[in-house]
Order: structure tokens, then C-alpha cells, then sequence
């Protein structure tokens, strides 16, 4: 995204300002281009070429974002099953972190995922992405089938998994 005086990579950028110039920023690495009154600073990541240039337009429309917040009860994954949805992206608490207590959401997930429902976790928090791997709720949240969806924000989590679907 080329906005303001910078380039950010796509799937790192959050629009962080409603009417701000700088409306975006890049989430947990810096962006690859600023614009100065002394030119251009590059922060380039090194590639390797492996191919030609091709456009991938194909877009499974039925992704839904849910986000966790106390009370939310676990029937919602079920509805959106029961809605047509291939893929859930859950915003989760901080590394990953799904209702398993009062609301356990596991038993949910693992109907979804039985199904062919593709389920992806990012974290709420703005900065560090996901580790599934850190707590027990994460943990159980992997071995129901939540996949990670590491630094990835909310807005390319979902784009992403809607593109990787109607790809496959």
C-alpha cells in the first residue's frame, strides 16, 4: 500500500487513522519504502524471481471474521457452518487464546474443521501476530484444527484465506 510518505507491505498494513494522511502503518516490520524531502529510504526485502507475472482472481466469497469477547457463545461457528462458510478467521485473545471455560469453543471448531471448514486464528493485539504454540488454550486450539494465522491483521488473514480457497 502506497499511502502517505510510505510503501507497507500489504498483508502487514492497519489502517490505524480514520483521516489522517498517514492513515496506515505496517504492523510488526517496517515498511519497505519512505519518502523524505531527502529522498527515498529503502527497506527492500532481498527476492528471488521465480516466475512470470500472473493475475489469481478467483475468490471464495463465504470467509466471516469472528471475534472473540466474553459471552460470546460458541453456537456462532455452527451458524456460519450452517450458513455456507468455508473459512473462519477467529480474532483471538493475545497469542491465540479461544474460549475453552464457560464458552468452550473447541467442541464447535472441530464440527467446523470435520466439515472442511478451514478456521485460522490471529490475535486481537496489534503487534507480535500468534502463537499457537505458547499457551494451553492455543494448543488446544491447534490440535481442534485452528490453523495460524501469525502477524497476519485481520483485513489480510481474511483476504488471504478467501484467495488460498478459491485457488486451491
Amino acid at each position: 500500500i502506497a499511502f502517505g510518505n510510505k510503501v507497507v507491505k500489504g498483508v502487514l498494513a492497519k489502517k490505524i487513522f480514520s483521516k489522517n494522511f498517514n492513515a496506515f502503518e505496517s504492523v510488526n516490520e517496517s515498511p519497505v519504502l519512505y519518502f523524505t524531502k531527502n529522498g527515498v529510504k529503502k527497506n527492500l526485502p532481498s527476492r528471488e524471481v521465480v516466475g512470470g507475472f500472473r493475475v489469481e482472481n478467483k475468490m471464495e466469497a463465504k470467509v466471516i471474521s469472528i471475534t472473540m469477547t466474553p459471552g460470546l457463545e460458541p453456537d456462532i461457528i455452527d451458524y456460519a457452518v450452517n450458513k455456507g462458510y468455508k473459512g473462519i478467521v477467529l480474532a483471538c485473545y493475545g497469542a491465540g487464546g479461544v474460549n475453552t471455560e464457560t464458552e468452550n469453543f473447541l467442541p464447535a471448531i472441530r464440527r467446523a474443521v470435520e466439515k472442511g471448514v478451514r478456521v485460522v486464528c490471529i490475535t486481537q493485539c496489534l503487534f507480535d501476530g500468534v502463537d499457537l504454540s505458547l499457551y494451553p488454550m492455543g494448543i488446544l486450539a491447534a490440535q481442534a484444527g485452528v490453523e495460524s494465522g501469525g502477524g497476519l491483521t485481520l483485513e489480510a488473514a481474511v483476504t488471504k484465506l478467501m484467495w488460498e480457497m478459491g485457488n486451491k
